[in-house]
């Protein structure tokens, strides 16, 4: 296959990567027909990435890991788990170093019970009469499910597939499960894009980013914002606030609690 098709992206093994592989990793032979591994971690908890970054980057042998399928496997979904989506995709990004990430299902019928939690939208087939579902829906089209879509949608417009990721410094011991970060570059207009996330639905939180080596303290951020049943809300300009307490270099690191 690799003489036939060079280019080619052969990736091992769809569900356990290196780790369900462990014959293959260790094989040298094998190891340079194998251009990454893959696994599904379906509908887990984005802290998994944090917690187990050791056991998914152990034996891989300087090759790439990622996630390739993700759903929710009981059909359901919700605010709390389109903010889950999100931070799997930033989490893997960050702890694991992927260069992708894949959802799987782009539609499901609408008849199907699993299909809130598998798709990013639903289609009514023709033999679906039942109009007491989605009725918004008419046979042979299509509607959004706004949790799974909403959690993924920024990405695809806003993180062209060549960003460069900056690494953004935690303060020490103060990795939050919670609330995420992830910052990168886009080059084609050199911006910075930073993205974060609250995944607590009772409390608010305030992020402080100290920024200093990359951007100008005149610079101006475009705000949008994406919930479960929000699409790419404006938010309008956001001005940088340059404060001495956090710009003096005395700080743990480049992204700070209030």
């Amino acid at each position: 296959i690799k003489s036939s098709f060079p280019s080619v992206h052969v990736h091992v093994d769809s569900w356990g990567g290196q780790q369900s592989q462990p014959l293959l990793a260790k094989n040298a032979t094998m190891l340079q027909y194998i251009d990454g591994w893959t696994y599904h971690r379906i509908g887990a908890d984005s802290t998994m990435q944090i917690e187990q970054q050791k056991e998914f980057l152990q034996g891989a042998a300087g090759k790439p890991v990622y996630n390739n399928e993700f759903e929710y496997l009981d059909g359901k979904t919700s605010p709390y788990r389109c903010i889950n989506t999100a931070q799997s995709l930033m989490n893997w990004f960050v702890f694991e170093q992927s260069p992708t990430w894949f959802w799987l299902h782009a539609l499901k019928p609408t008849y199907n019970s699993e299909s809130e939690g598998y798709g990013l939208g639903l289609w009514r087939p023709w033999d679906d009469n039942n109009t007491d579902h989605y009725p918004q829906i008419k046979k042979g089209y299509w509607d959004y499910i706004g949790p799974n879509w909403n959690a993924l949608v920024g990405f695809l417009r806003y993180m062209p597939w060549d960003v460069v990721r900056v690494e953004v410094t935690e303060p020490s011991g103060a990795i939050r499960t919670e609330q995420r970060i992830l910052a990168y570059l886009r080059p084609n207009d050199k911006k910075l894009v930073i993205v974060i996330t609250n995944r607590n639905e009772t409390a608010s939180y305030d992020f402080i980013i100290k920024i200093p080596q990359l951007i100008s303290s005149s610079t101006i951020f475009s705000g949008h914002l994406f919930q479960s049943n929000v699409t790419d809300k404006a938010l309008g300009d956001l001005h940088l606030v340059v404060d001495d307490k956090y710009n003096n270099g005395n700080d743990d690191g480049g992204a700070e609690e209030d």
